[in-house]
């Protein structure tokens, strides 16, 4: 790369040695100067579109680990349009649009996650993501469905505290307050953080 900076194969064979090291800051200059050649590989072959979303999926990983959350989402955004059931670019995405508020992709996201795994693997992993759906359709105002996805997580992972939450959330908006303080105690019970601890305690006063 010192005698020649745009040797696609050495920026390829060092953008992806510095991801598997961790070294984000070092890497994305090399992502940077490599993203152009990707963006003119024949898209037409399988091989090829696959590679280049593997590129891309990367690049995005990479951002965020710099805390360029924008610049991630787009990486991630084209990881996925270029293979639309590629699960670790839906498991990144979905907190993003979360976070961002943009309900609807979120929901996209995450039921195209679960759909693709047909609900089956770690149990940890499925009641995380059905927690985050259900957090997602109780804002877009669907309560009975948030409070199954709630449910489901707990089936998954029993006493789960994000879910556990999260189910609170519902109780409090329909006002069943024995159900509630029943799940408030539980989150006492089986909570790591002192702060949900406290919440709890608080929710229940």
């Amino acid at each position: 790369l010192e005698e020649q900076p745009d040797c696609t194969e050495a920026l390829s064979f060092q953008c992806a040695y510095l991801f598997e090291k961790g070294a984000w800051a070092e890497a994305v200059p090399l992502f940077e100067r490599l993203e152009p050649v990707e963006a003119t590989r024949d898209l037409e072959d399988f091989d090829e579109q696959m590679e280049v979303a593997q590129f891309y999926f990367r690049y995005g990983e990479t951002l965020r680990g710099l805390g360029r959350t924008d610049d991630a989402l787009a990486r991630y955004e084209r990881t996925l349009e270029l293979n639309q059931s590629h699960l670790p670019s839906l498991e990144a995405v979905a907190p993003i649009y979360v976070e961002m508020g943009r309900w609807e992709q979120a929901d996209n996201a995450l039921r195209t996650l679960l759909q693709l795994t047909g609900g089956q693997g770690d149990p940890a992993f499925l009641a995380r993501v059905y927690t985050q759906l259900g957090h997602v359709q109780r804002q877009l105002g669907d309560l009975d469905k948030a409070q199954k996805r709630f449910n489901k997580a707990l089936e998954f992972h029993p006493n789960d505290v994000p879910a556990l939450l999260g189910l609170a959330d519902i109780l409090f908006d329909r006002g069943e307050w024995n159900a509630l303080l029943n799940v408030y105690n539980n989150v006492i019970f089986h909570a790591r953080e002192r702060a949900e601890v406290v919440n709890a305690y608080l929710a229940k006063g």
